[in-house]
């Protein structure tokens, strides 16, 4: 449960910052372009590291690797989930997120989720997202992959 609100919550953050949450900040974090002002984004994460202290010791939990595009330099395309494992004492790459953006390369239209365990691949969580004329994101439809079954089943929307 606690892996799946990780990744809940991580599948949101792109959303955040490709879509209008910086059109909305962007005074404190733009310039005026056009009567307009355009987010500030010549600066990027690659990776970040979770620590957590347990037993008088701080120690790695999680860890995320951003990979963005090569021809939009800005725009997230994968992140890489790393997950400790204890019996290995090291990090193991446990789940792929993958983003679709629309031919603006600004808003995410869609997502996906593929997840590792006991080293095998399979699909875990797809999402599409639609936006108006003014790019409001004006729905989002998530579904979870049910491996037994082989379907897509609604997770959200």
């Amino acid at each position: 449960m606690k892996y799946t609100i990780t990744i809940i919550i991580l599948m949101l953050i792109p959303l955040m910052l490709a879509g209008s949450f910086l059109q909305q900040a962007a005074p404190r974090f733009g310039t005026p372009v056009g009567g307009k002002f355009t987010p500030e984004r010549s600066w990027r994460t690659s990776s970040i590291t979770l620590e957590q202290y347990q037993m008088n010791t701080w120690g790695t939990t999680n860890q995320f690797d951003m990979i963005y595009s090569s021809q939009y330099p800005t725009r997230l395309d994968t992140l890489k989930y790393y997950g400790w494992d204890g019996d290995a004492q090291t990090l193991v790459l446990f789940a792929n997120f993958s983003y679709t953006y629309d031919n603006t390369n600004e808003y995410v239209t869609s997502s996906y989720i593929t997840m590792q365990r006991e080293g095998i691949w399979y699909p875990f969580m797809r999402s599409n997202f639609t936006y108006d004329n003014q790019h409001r994101l004006i729905y989002a439809f998530t579904e979870m992959y049910d491996p037994q079954n082989q379907i897509w089943s609604t997770y959200m929307w």
